[in-house]
């Protein structure tokens, strides 16, 4: 209910904190607001107020949008769902190096200018301009990505904004159309790719417990064939747990089972190559085949074609018709 008495918090940096670990009825009611702030960009309620001796009911608008971060130990499958989907959830990183990193920082915080960094980045974030952004590969990118679950309605949308973020920050060396917006590049997908994978796959394909068991076992085997005993071997979670994920690869496609199991004979398996990452958010050279016209010449080249029928193409001009070529007899 705070929201509704900030008034002015259009295009602000709300931070909540960490999340109550009691996830229940009443706790999905009490982020309703937030949840249409995110989904609308305001929220309406009519709310008490006292004006003087008396109360009198007002009707509170807020408006947005609002840049939302919050912080959780909770596991995903105990985040309220509608809260879950509407944000990108990413995890820290555990490993010992940055562990490593961490104390290192604690040593040199004296010695690091940091009033200096801060302002550095507050002089950047006020040089930047209010612009649009135009994806030319956006048709080809939302036709990639998968459609079984229902989060990708939202996913889709969520990919988008972040290409749009980071051609923002990049705007000095972004070419415009003829209406003045920005053009963003296959470098600002790759950039935004990388910070959504592991989010994205959260929410469509599979689980981060999944993804890790994946990455060890193309250490362990490569190319070659291995048994469901063996994976069990490289992680610390039950059988159950491990079988469970190889379940999740297998059906998503990132890994080939060679042969079923059979009594006490456990099943055998094989990597094809193809990581979770890369079946849900394609790869920039995928986008590049679907806008690239097959002519000949420079990649300069065929980029300024490219920017050229995409400026036809926003400006309403029709697009010419390609002669096919036919060898002569």
């Amino acid at each position: 209910q705070a929201l509704y008495h900030m008034r002015q918090i259009k295009h602000k940096f709300v931070v909540a904190g960490e999340r109550s670990r009691t996830q229940d009825d009443a706790s999905a009611d009490a982020t309703a607001a937030l949840r249409q702030l995110q989904s609308e960009g305001r929220i309406v309620k009519q709310i008490t107020e006292k004006d003087g001796d008396e109360f009198v009911t007002n009707q509170v608008e807020v408006e947005g949008p609002i840049a939302y971060v919050e912080t959780t130990t909770l596991r995903p499958v105990r985040i309220f769902p509608e809260d879950l989907n509407r944000a990108l959830l990413l995890t820290t990183d555990d490993s010992p190096n940055q562990t490593e990193a961490i104390l290192l920082s604690y040593a040199n915080h004296e010695r690091r200018d940091t009033k200096s960094i801060v302002e550095r980045h507050r002089e950047f974030q006020e040089s930047l301009q209010r612009r649009e952004v135009v994806i030319p590969f956006d048709a080809a990118l939302m036709q990639a990505i998968p459609t079984a679950k229902v989060e990708a309605r939202r996913v889709g949308k969520q990919v988008l904004s972040m290409i749009q973020a980071v051609t923002l920050l990049h705007q000095a060396d972004r070419d415009s159309d003829e209406d003045g917006r920005l053009i963003a590049t296959l470098d600002d997908y790759e950039v935004a790719a990388s910070v959504l994978r592991q989010p994205v796959g959260s929410s469509l394909g599979t689980n981060a417990s999944a993804t890790q068991l994946h990455e060890k076992l193309a250490d362990k085997f490569g190319e070659s064939e291995f048994s469901t005993a063996d994976a069990q071997t490289l992680d610390d979670a039950t059988d159950r747990a491990v079988r469970g994920w190889l379940s999740d690869l297998h059906t998503h496609g990132c890994i080939e089972q060679i042969q079923p199991s059979k009594g006490r004979r456990p099943a055998t398996w094989r990597m094809n190559g193809r990581s979770p990452d890369d079946l849900l958010l394609p790869k920039a050279e995928s986008l590049d085949v679907c806008r690239n016209d097959g002519k000949p010449g420079t990649k300069s080249q065929r980029r300024q074609r490219h920017r050229k029928r995409s400026a036809d193409k926003l400006a309403g001009k029709p697009e010419r018709k390609r002669r096919s070529r036919r060898r002569k007899q």
